[in-house]
């Protein structure tokens, strides 16, 4: 984490690679992600990642995002607030998209 002179600003990173590959070889997908978050103010934290898949097997690709924040509403109690947007491509039959959003409370 990286840490700014306010004490409380503070910057998170992280990102993962994933190869598969299915027992026969016939299929292999790779995954690839990023995302972190920021401390706003003592009690907003922003976080946002990226998503990618594609596969050798198909022509189907997948591109996802998300966006949100938590809020410290009491120390017992977070307010979640996230959008999640998958854009899937590679042919007529396999483009589309699924878009979500949601709240929680904790």
């Amino acid at each position: 984490a990286l840490a700014q002179a306010a004490g409380w600003r503070t910057v998170s990173l992280g990102g993962y690679v994933q190869h598969m590959k299915n027992l026969t070889g016939s299929e292999t997908r790779k995954i690839v992600g990023l995302g972190g978050n920021y401390k706003v103010s003592k009690t907003v934290t922003a976080f946002a990642g990226l998503m990618t898949r594609r596969s050798d097997g198909s022509a189907q690709k997948n591109r996802a995002f998300t966006l949100g924040a938590n809020v410290d509403l009491t120390p017992q109690v977070t307010l979640s607030a996230a959008y999640y947007d998958d854009q899937q491509s590679g042919s007529t039959a396999l483009d589309g998209s699924r878009k979500m959003g949601w709240v929680t409370a904790s």
